[in-house]
């Protein structure tokens, strides 16, 4: 009698696992990739560290090896709560399809209005590699801009070209040109993009901590206006300085906001060898003013104690938990800003090739769990759609892999081409040499 009702009990059992299973993993958050959004939106960040089948704070927030926080799904998955005031963007432009900025899919209407350097623009005119400032609200789920700004830190004439360090200099500020940096010449569409001294150039890029900025794209044009951004180092009654340029108020009276501390934007026009500025514009010491409490952005991390701080918000170095130095380092974090301009981190990304390789063997094992529940027809309709999500993810994660591999390629291909340009310089020299040695000689 025992026998058979242990017999009945383990056939029940047996039949009600895929059931069960079914239930749990149909209960757990759907996992996304912060990078590429796979419905919707798509995402920037939370998912809890259930997932499907698990994703573990080591593999972290779209294999960035970042950590992942409990803070619900949020808006399109960027891991931030709603609620009234919307969502505050900044970073660059990495793909299209609506925009993405930060892994965020961000839809627009035609009538976006746009502001640049000069002056209103359309969303026609996104390009890849952009900084974009975008304020956004959220729209049946899905993150939708209502307005845009595209952020240029420094336009003007090209002065010097460090050759060897990969760097111009626009208007006293140094632009450091890296491999996979996108170049664009509105004057020649034809033909590949030179940059000179003397040409006049629009930058798109981050400021990082000693001041150079890390451009990502730079638009060769055949002229337009000048633009700074800067610290204030000296206000008076006359006028104000940003590094080495000194600037007269525009209407002869001093503005209070502009002291000294503050970052302004100052858009002008050359006259006599002089910039002459025609908008100033403050900017706040926080994203938007304070306007947003939720907020992601992109950044280079600074040094702030035992913490760091990007674009003015405090994040607590724990709260991240990534073993790598953080310091000067270009980061993406998203969350809800509090007193204190502290930022409660939901969202942190710091990609590399290896945490990619992690996220797509973590996507095969997720993969292969739901085809095996395929096969016995115990999957939901629900499930069904994660199966092909997650088989969009994984090629997405792989185009992610394979272009940055092309860049790691590229890289060592400048840097054998540096070398071999080093070695001929010196080979050259000291033919020179010997050539005057013989003349001298002779």
């Amino acid at each position: 009698m025992k026998n058979r009702i242990r017999t009945a009990f383990w056939k029940i059992a047996c039949l009600l696992a895929p059931t069960l299973l079914a239930a749990s993993i149909s209960a757990a958050d759907p996992w996304r990739n912060p990078y590429y959004a796979a419905e919707g939106i798509g995402g920037t960040g939370i998912s809890d560290d259930r997932g499907i089948g698990g994703t573990g704070v080591d593999g972290g927030i779209g294999g960035t090896g970042g950590p992942v926080y409990k803070d619900g799904r949020g808006i399109g998955g960027t891991g931030i709560d709603g609620g009234i005031g919307g969502t505050g963007i900044i970073g660059t432009i990495t793909g299209f399809g609506s925009i993405i900025v930060n892994g965020a899919r961000v839809t627009y209407d035609d009538s976006l209005p746009v502001a640049s350097l000069d002056g209103n623009a359309t969303p026609q005119q996104f390009r890849l590699g952009q900084v974009v400032a975008l304020e956004t609200i959220e729209r049946n789920g899905v993150l939708h801009a209502k307005q845009a700004r595209i952020r240029i830190p420094v336009a003007g004439r090209v002065a010097n070209i460090d050759t060897r360090n990969n760097r111009i200099l626009v208007l006293d500020r140094w632009v450091q040109m890296s491999p996979d940096v996108l170049i664009n010449d509105d004057s020649n569409p034809n033909l590949p993009p030179i940059i000179g001294i003397g040409d006049y150039v629009q930058v798109s890029g981050l400021t990082r901590p000693d001041g150079i900025i890390d451009a990502s794209r730079v638009e060769r044009r055949p002229q337009g206006r000048a633009r700074i951004v800067g610290l204030v180092s000296d206000s008076t009654a006359q006028g104000f300085t940003v590094g080495r340029h000194r600037f007269d108020w525009p209407d002869g009276r001093p503005i209070a906001d502009i002291a000294p501390g503050r970052r302004v934007v100052v858009t002008g026009q050359f006259r006599q060898g002089r910039l002459v500025p025609e908008r100033l514009r403050v900017r706040p010491k926080v994203p938007f003013g304070g306007r947003y409490r939720r907020l992601l952005v992109e950044g280079f991390a600074r040094k702030d104690n035992n913490d760091f701080r990007v674009r003015g918000l405090r994040v607590n170095r724990r709260a991240v938990q990534s073993n790598r130095s953080l310091r000067n380092r270009r980061i993406i974090v998203g969350g809800v800003v509090e007193r204190g301009n502290r930022l409660r981190t939901t969202t942190f990304r710091l990609p590399n090739l290896r945490d990619l390789r992690r996220q797509k063997q973590r996507l095969d094992r997720k993969q292969r769990r739901l085809e095996r529940l395929q096969r016995q027809q115990q999957l939901t309709p629900r499930q069904k759609k994660r199966l092909n999500r997650i088989r969009d993810k994984k090629e997405e994660v792989e185009a992610e892999r394979e272009a940055l591999k092309e860049r790691r390629r590229d890289r060592r291909k400048l840097r054998k081409q540096r070398q071999k340009s080093r070695e001929w310089q010196r080979e050259n020299r000291r033919r020179k040499k010997q050539k005057r040695r013989r003349q001298q000689d002779f």
